[in-house]
């Protein structure tokens, strides 16, 4: 349960829910305005903490780690990707997803080398030395992705990554988001408003008034 005291009448933004996630999956978390989609991706991100109940990963209860082992824990263990592309302005596109592997103290050839091959993944092998200033919209949430997928994450957590994005470009990122799901093996979930990210999901938890209301696996066919 998460819940806000911000005004005179308490607001649950998370009630009751209890949701599984398995190594692998495509999620999309769909619902209305307001319905705590957000709040659930903060919490599994450990950026936010349940007023009760529990964030595990891993058998790890998010909400024991002190506040070290937590940004710790985020960095070796999740990814994020933001509608906004929170990219740092003063770095270059190698820059920027070279950077959290540099948090982690690997060595420099093996940090240079995974950037090159997850932006060559993405279709931007040339524009690895651009800042986000001379990407497009589509270009800076490639870069997005690869950061996030830049420190081999055990999942990445997608909050509208495409609320800013045209319909090819969407097409495009989605596309690759979910082959690098399958080749890497990377847990994604999103959050999203976007039909077109419903549609590529192989689970769709839909959430009313912060409960969950469905919760629904696709056949996903193999080639």
């Amino acid at each position: 349960m998460k819940t806000y005291n911000e005004s005179s009448v308490p607001v649950h933004a998370l009630n009751g829910v209890n949701i599984e996630f398995e190594a692998g999956e495509f999620t999309a978390i769909v619902g209305p305005s307001g319905c705590g989609k957000t709040t659930l991706l903060n919490m599994i991100g450990g950026i936010d903490h349940p007023t009760s109940g529990t964030i595990e990963v891993d058998g790890i209860d998010l909400s024991q780690l002190s506040s070290g082992q937590l940004i710790d824990f985020r960095r070796d263990n999740i990814g994020f990707v933001f509608q906004d592309y929170s990219l740092l302005p003063v770095l270059t596109a190698r820059e920027n997803t070279e950077f959290i592997m540099q948090l982690q103290g690997r060595p420099k050839q093996e940090y240079t080398d995974r950037a090159e091959q997850l932006l060559k993944e993405v279709g931007l092998g040339d524009r690895l030395d651009h800042r986000p200033s001379k990407l497009s919209g589509g270009q800076q949430q490639r870069v997005a992705v690869a950061r996030a997928l830049a420190s081999r994450p055990k999942f990445v957590l997608a909050d509208e990554p495409t609320a800013n994005l045209d319909s090819k470009s969407t097409s495009d990122l989605l596309d690759i988001m979910e082959r690098l799901n399958k080749e890497e093996g990377t847990t994604f979930i999103f959050s999203t408003h976007d039909q077109r990210v419903i549609d590529k999901a192989h689970r769709v938890i839909l959430l009313e008034d912060g409960q969950v209301k469905e919760d629904s696996k696709k056949k996903v066919l193999t080639t």
